[in-house]
């Protein structure tokens, strides 16, 4: 496998979904390029980032594409460090991809699940994680509480039939 990483941090006039779907594109990626753009859009949405994209340069639509993403958040209700992971996976008929964001917060998760979209349902405990469905196709959450806050896992993906 040749595989090429590629870091890039976000340029002031790019918007995140282009940083992430011109990384792929410029490695060779065309299947996967606007999965990869519209998840690293949400993934990143009010954070700055920098990511370091993973693909393999000589069949880049024929295998896997990773990204590993740093964010720094400085919001109002959001401060702090988060790491995220983009993948993307071509397929006969197009690419489906995943997000998954790790932001430790300071806050208590039953604080935290309160600031849920309208919709949002806990549907399981997973060993003592509670796992939430965001509603409306918005993905699902995993709170892990840590004593001192809560970790929150953001798990958002695409299919090629959604």
């Amino acid at each position: 496998m040749v595989a090429a990483k590629v870091q890039q941090q976000m340029p002031i006039t790019a918007s995140p979904g282009q940083v992430f779907q011109n990384q792929a594109a410029s490695s060779g990626a065309t299947t996967c390029q606007h999965v990869m753009g519209g998840l690293g859009a949400a993934l990143t949405n009010g954070s700055q980032f920098t990511s370091m994209l993973r693909i393999n340069r000589s069949a880049p639509d024929k295998h896997m594409i990773t990204s590993k993403v740093g964010m720094t958040y400085s919001l109002p209700d959001l401060k702090g460090r988060a790491v995220g992971i983009l993948v993307g996976a071509p397929l006969a008929s197009g690419c489906e991809g995943e997000m998954i964001r790790v932001a430790p917060l300071n806050r208590s998760c039953e604080a935290l699940a309160t600031t849920f979209p309208r919709g949002s349902a806990r549907t399981q405990n997973l060993s003592g994680v509670s796992l939430y469905d965001l509603g409306e196709g918005r993905g699902e959450a995993m709170l892990i509480d840590n004593g001192a806050g809560c970790v929150a896992v953001t798990i958002a993906g695409t299919r090629p039939d959604t």
